[in-house]
């Protein structure tokens, strides 16, 4: 099967199949990796560096490091600009992957939360389960002719059983902590953002909260994750509207109860950030749910 070495268009490609694509990048690829998507995301780090900040947990990127993101989690990859950075990724359309999973095997179940405070997005594989991922991924990439879009099918079948295997063992072992910062700062302020998230947060209001100037704020937030405070608070409010949407709130509703105070602000953050208008998001989970029902 292909391999895109742009995330930019192997989320166009995702969206455009419904099913599932890889992307080996090399560089920071910072402009094309969008921090918030409609997709499933394994972000597999075959070289050390940098950190990945998702939702309200940051990690350090180490070699082996494989990191399950789920379609209602906003994250940002920071590191030198300078350094070449190898990782492969895999966008997954989630209607796709519960449609592969059976009553006896959710595929899903390493992307679910469950509001579940213990639990890590990262798993650090060992050299051996590295080894193993890396044949399966080259036999999936390797496909092709006859019989290719069940031999894709079949293969990416038993990554994710090998995956939600990994991942559940993991959890049974204990969580694995997250990055040690070089300063507790900034994982206050992410911590104060998000237990105060539909409130009125400004970089003033935030600053003062920690006795600190707004500029020296903003420098340590953004050395520390490679976004600034306004963007993350932005990215985070929008995640959270997808899970009321997901869930049948109106998108009034959704704008409310996700912290933002202006309701043409709002819908022109989701379009941007999401690709479509909250909408017609919501008509689509409607469906979705309609769908299901079915069954």
């Amino acid at each position: 099967m292909q391999e895109y070495t742009n995330s930019q268009e192997a989320l166009a490609a995702v969206e455009q199949s419904k099913t599932f694509v890889i992307a080996n990048l090399n560089d920071f690829d910072e402009i094309a990796h969008k921090n918030v998507h409609n997709c499933y995301e394994l972000f597999y780090a075959q070289s050390s560096g940098g950190k990945l900040l998702i939702d309200n947990r940051n990690y350090l990127v180490e070699r082996g490091s494989l990191f399950f993101i789920n379609d209602f989690e906003s994250h940002f990859f920071t590191a030198e600009k300078t350094n070449m950075y190898q990782r492969k990724v895999i966008y997954i359309h989630p209607p796709f992957l519960r449609r592969l999973s059976t009553p006896q095997t959710d595929l899903t179940q390493c992307f679910q939360r469950d509001g579940r405070e213990r639990f890590s997005h990262k798993v650090l594989l060992s050299k051996s389960q590295q080894s193993q991922l890396n044949q399966l991924l080259q036999r999936l990439t390797n496909t092709s002719g006859y019989g290719q879009d069940i031999m894709e099918q079949s293969v990416f079948s038993e990554l994710m059983v090998q995956l939600n295997l990994l991942f559940a063992q993991a959890m049974e072992e204990g969580v694995q902590p997250s990055a040690n910062n070089d300063s507790n700062l900034v994982d206050d302020i992410i911590k104060y953002i998000n237990e105060n998230i539909t409130d009125r947060l400004q970089i003033s209001i935030i600053a003062a909260h920690f006795y600190l100037s707004d500029a020296y704020v903003c420098r340590a937030f953004k050395a520390q994750t490679g976004t600034t405070i306004n963007k993350y608070i932005t990215a985070r409010r929008i995640t959270i509207a997808k899970q009321y949407l997901a869930k049948g709130s109106t998108v009034l509703n959704a704008c409310e109860k996700s912290g933002f105070r202006d309701y043409t602000n709002f819908v022109k953050a989701f379009t941007k950030l999401v690709g479509i208008s909250p909408k017609k998001y919501e008509k689509l989970h409607a469906q979705e749910r309609i769908s299901k029902k079915k069954q």
